[in-house]
């Protein structure tokens, strides 16, 4: 988004004290200062008409300051109107205006808002509507009123209530569509437009948009159907007329497309487009340049169009007709004399033309009135360079830069009048045919893979101001057919905030030839490839940030891994001055720094370093691996002031909003606490909107509008929390947004400030309890947690002004529901078979996957679905007879459900003696990734256990006249917090009960603790093997 804030003075003489009136029309949010007193804040953008904003005012006699601020975000054309007036809105007499400086008097004092003076307009409809509440004419008329002044959400109220009393009336959901186009509300406009045309469908809207559509969908044939619907019923008008000619275009019927437009010419001969479109047909088809040229001339004695005066002088230019030209570039400078773009295109002209003084002349100007566009300094910079004027373009150029660093080629011009290189050209660059031919594949350390780095480097150039472009240089060798199938096809990544130049893509084969990758845009093939060859990459990617952390920069960079490198270099040259901090996790090395005119360069290599062994749950490379980690943000508060700002900004109650928590909260209901609003939120929230997250929809960094999320019931996380979290403050709860790493980036990837964050939690204080919520799974209870944010970084943003400490933390919960797993199992041994009944609860975060699996399948596919399940579990038959399951439909703490099977041929006869194993349906603990004796890194625990509590309990019921014998002896094992029991407990001969108990810390372990680990398992795993035997 392009945002600015404009700041404009004027000062006011008074031949005396009185009091008026301050009259403020603005595009934009605007703010006015008299005499240093604010007199009017409105910090909604608008587009409004001349006096929207009205309040009272004290002049002083003599000299007062007249002070307006104006911000503005994607708006072509900011402008206010700023005038004083009596209580009739009429000019007031004896007042002068100027811009020169001068003395005023300053008003000490409150700065308290002022109270607007209701606009005359709205005020005579609202009283229409208050009289006569049932005339719709007055509420069609009032919403034109607000939309004048683009006051949406009052257009919205009203139409909704007009709405309320004719629900079908078309010329209200008209207008509706019209407010609904004002607040960019795609997804409602939509379901308006439906209902328009289910209600009127031979409406002339409702043609046009059959029109369109059909072809836009290319249905020609039909679209011409619809078009002479359309002509028969109402008549041809201009938009009809264009529709037979973009027709007869489609079509490809010339020479019937031809006629068309001379006949459109002599009906409009005053529309431009017709107009232009005749120009074309004098000029190409009849040859006919001088009756073209008079064709733009009889349309401007008629007629005032800039942007056909613009192409006029275009087209003069274009004939060499210069001097007419100018006689228009000056009266288009005489119109507009506050446009710098007329100047600036002026300058261009001259420019052209040689005529440098003038040129410059033009852009000074320009300058005068908009001194911070990039694009005016750099015109002067080629104006003065193209003057032999060196140190004068050179300080022009700078100036651009200060607006606009991401300007390369500006950067480029700079070092070239200063008889500089260009940058990346003064840093090392090895000679790959050299470091090819002397690398040896016999002395790489590990091939496994298919293929290794015979040279793995990055520069990076910063310049100041904060724009950066990087070099990456990797050559790999291919040893077998894994790297074949890795390398024959790839692809560049890159962001949409960054260019990609790729300067090689090819192979060296192993008599050193060259052959060269087919490339289309970032996708490589490299047909031939084998074994022994070399794959070349060299590329560039340059960054075109914007905005506040633009001047920022941040990396991570991986020396080591399980592929084997021969040498990895970092280079990182930057600005002297700029304070740089760095880490090298697990390893020692610090950076080479030497000076390199008036920036440092810092390297960092590695050569021949030993690849990182493969266990199973290691942690992840980022958290074991040797990675540089480099920034140059001071400090996390940079982060959360940047983000609560952009943040907050668009947290805004909007009318769906309002209207929602209405809804949420009605007036007059009985008192809630805290946790029962955020509960009410929540729910809503997860009952009625998707997780999305997709890139042309979503911004990386800033939420959307909480309304948008409402009405398109879709957001990512961070639009979902900015939804509850706009809610939530509207109910008085204390409640911001949690910038979080998830677990699966690792534990240690933000050594140093970045933004290297994937995810967008919300944090809420409720009835004195912090509570952190997850939104992107509807399936989640309140204040659940999966276990991938457990643990993760997180860096608590501020809501709007509230100071708080930052710092990262690790995401911990005491008020999280807990994962807790809660069977009993009811056995019964039936001959060689055993009868088994299942009752479930499952708490927390894990009753989210079985409301997802289980919550939309009738009850055939559930008891299909739970059968594949558990038939997993035994190596015979199973042969299930029931499932029944509790509420699904709802985000309680636990979900509940019991089922019975029955599973074949688990009875197992010794002698007089009957004997079975437990099958219990949670496997705490397995031997599977305990294989090895010793151990390098540490355990990843949390990758492998989930879940905080398992209690199962066993009730067997030998058969009638059998008894139990032979128990397994009750036993309980600990590790450090983790404890395990299991017991035996007869209750009656042929009653037994078995209880299983298994509490885990969900915590790391280090490496030296793994045999430990290891042991306490096995212990388990031999416990559960113990049969039960009756006799």
């Amino acid at each position: 988004e392009q945002t600015a804030v404009v700041y404009a003075q004027s000062f006011v003489k008074s031949d005396a004290d009185q009091q008026v009136f301050l009259a403020t029309g603005a595009t934009g949010a605007v703010k006015v200062w008299v005499n240093d007193e604010l007199m009017l804040s409105e910090q909604t953008e608008r587009v409004t008409e001349f006096d929207t904003y009205t309040v009272p005012c004290q002049l002083k006699k003599g000299n007062n300051r007249v002070l307006v601020q104006l911000s503005y975000t994607n708006t072509s054309y900011p402008n206010f109107a700023v005038r004083f007036t009596d209580a009739k809105g009429k000019t007031i007499n004896g007042v002068t205006g100027s811009s020169i400086v001068t003395s005023y008097p300053k008003v000490t004092g409150t700065n308290a808002r002022k109270e607007l003076v209701p606009l005359f307009a709205e005020s005579f409809f609202r009283d229409r509507i208050q009289k006569s509440p049932e005339n719709l004419v007055n509420y069609l008329l009032l919403a034109d009123v607000y939309l004048r002044n683009k006051k949406v959400i009052e257009a919205r109220n009203l139409m909704t209530d007009a709405l309320e009393m004719a629900p079908d009336n078309c010329l209200l959901i008209m207008k509706m569509i019209e407010v609904l186009i004002k607040d960019n509300n795609r997804t409602l406009l939509l379901e308006e437009v439906e209902r328009i045309k289910q209600l009127d469908p031979e409406s002339l809207v409702v043609l046009e948009l059959n029109i369109k559509e059909l072809f836009d969908n290319e249905k020609y044939e039909d679209c011409e159907k619809e078009l002479a619907k359309k002509i028969s019923l109402f008549g041809e008008d201009f938009s009809a007329s264009n529709y037979k000619l973009r027709l007869m275009g489609a079509e490809e019927k010339y020479d019937d497309l031809v006629a068309e437009v001379e006949r459109q010419y002599k009906l409009y001969p005053d529309n431009e487009s017709v107009m232009q479109m005749m120009y074309s047909v004098k000029k190409e088809v009849n040859k006919d340049k001088k009756g073209a040229m008079k064709l733009y001339e009889s349309y401007m004695e008629h007629n005032f169009n800039y942007g056909i005066l613009t192409k006029y002088k275009d087209l003069l230019r274009e004939e060499g007709q210069h001097k007419k030209a100018r006689e228009i570039a000056d009266r288009l400078i005489s119109y507009f004399p506050y446009s710098p773009a007329e100047l600036s295109n002026s300058s261009g002209e001259y420019f052209n033309e040689k005529l440098y003084d003038k040129a410059e002349n033009e852009i000074g100007k320009a300058l005068a009135i908009a001194p911070y566009v990039d694009a005016y300094w750099e015109k002067l910079g080629d104006i003065r360079n193209e003057k032999k004027q060196k140190t004068e373009a050179i300080s022009a150029y700078n100036e651009s830069l200060k607006y606009n660093p991401n300007q390369y080629e500006i950067i480029n011009k700079i070092r070239k009048l200063n008889n500089k290189k260009e940058l990346y050209k003064m840093v090392f660059e090895p000679s790959i045919d050299s470091v090819v031919k002397a690398d040896k594949m016999d002395a790489a350390k590990n091939t496994d893979y298919g293929w290794y780095y015979i040279l793995d480097q990055k520069d990076i150039f910063c310049y100041p101001g904060g724009a950066n472009e990087q070099y990456f240089t990797m050559l790999i060798r291919i040893t077998n057919q894994k790297g074949i199938d890795r390398y024959k096809e790839s692809s560049i990544g890159y962001s949409n905030s960054q260019s990609l130049l790729i300067e090689k893509a090819e192979i060296i084969k192993k008599n050193m030839s060259h052959i060269k990758g087919e490339i289309n845009g970032n996708e490589i093939v490299f047909p031939k490839l084998e074994a022994g060859d070399v794959v070349v990459y060299k590329y560039r990617l340059r960054e075109y940030h914007s905005g506040r952390m633009a001047r920022e920069f941040w990396d991570q960079y991986y020396f080591g891994g399980q592929i084997y490198s021969a040498k990895v270099r970092y280079n990182l040259v930057m600005p002297a001055a700029t304070r740089l901090s760095y880490e090298f996790r697990n390893e020692s090395q610090k950076p080479v720094v030497t000076d390199l005119e008036d920036f440092k360069q810092y390297t960092w290599e590695i050569n021949e370093g030993l690849p990182d062994e493969d266990e199973p749950l290691m942690p992840l490379l980022v958290d074991v691996s040797k990675i540089l980690h480099v920034s140059t943000i001071p400090e996390w508060k940079n982060i959360t002031d940047w983000y609560a700002d952009i943040a907050s900004n668009r947290a805004e109650e909007d009318f769906e909003i309002i209207a929602l928590y209405k809804e949420l909260f009605p007036a007059g209901q009985k008192p809630m606490t805290e946790l029962q609003k955020a509960r009410k939120i929540y729910d809503y929230i997860e009952s009625n909107i998707s997780y999305s997250s997709v890139a042309f929809r979503q911004s990386g960094y800033v939420p959307q509008r909480p309304a948008k999320t409402l009405t398109t019931k879709l957001g990512d996380c961070k639009d979902l929390s900015s939804l509850f979290v706009t809610l939530a403050q509207m109910a008085g709860i204390k409640s911001q947004l949690v910038l979080l790493s998830t677990r699966d980036n690792g534990e240690n990837n933000l050594l140093l400030p970045s933004m290297e964050f994937n995810h967008c939690i919300v944090k809420a204080e409720l009835d004195k309890k912090v509570y952190f919520l997850e939104l992107t799974d509807n399936y989640l209870p309140f204040a659940s947690l999966p276990n991938n944010d457990l643990g993760a970084n997180i860096l608590e943003i501020p809501y709007r002004n509230n100071a708080q400490p930052v710092e990262l933390k690790k995401l911990t919960s005491e008020t999280r529901t807990k994962d807790v797993y809660k069977r009993v199992l009811d056995i019964k041994p039936v001959g060689s078979d055993v009868e088994v009944t299942v009752n479930t609860v499952i708490s927390g975060a894990p009753s989210a996957n079985t409301r997802y699996t289980f919550g939309e399948l009738d009850q055939e596919k559930r008891l299909k679905k739970l059968q594949e399940t558990v038939a997993g579990k035994y190596k015979n038959a199973v042969n299930m007879t029931s499932v029944k399951f509790g509420s699904l439909d709802n985000h309680d703490d636990s979900v509940s459900y019991s089922y019975s099977f029955k599973a074949k041929n688990e009875i197992t006869e010794i002698g007089s003696m009957k004997t079975f194993r437990i099958n219990y349906p949670d496997v705490v603990a397995s031997m599977d990734n305990f294989s090895d004796e010793k151990r390098m890194y540490p355990v990843n625990y949390m990758s492998y256990e989930d879940i905080d509590r398992y209690e199962t309990i066993v009730n067997v019921t030998a058969p009638a006249g059998t008894s139990f014998i032979e128990l397994p002896k009750s036993q309980t094992f600990t590790f450090r917090k983790m404890t395990y029991s299991l017991s035996y407990v007869v209750k009656s001969p042929g009653k037994l009960v078995i209880t299983r108990k298994f509490n885990s810390t969900r915590e790391n372990l280090p490496a030296s603790e793994y045999e430990a680990l290891k042991a306490f398992f096995e212990k388990i795993v031999k416990a559960e093997q113990a049969f039960v035997t009756y006799k």
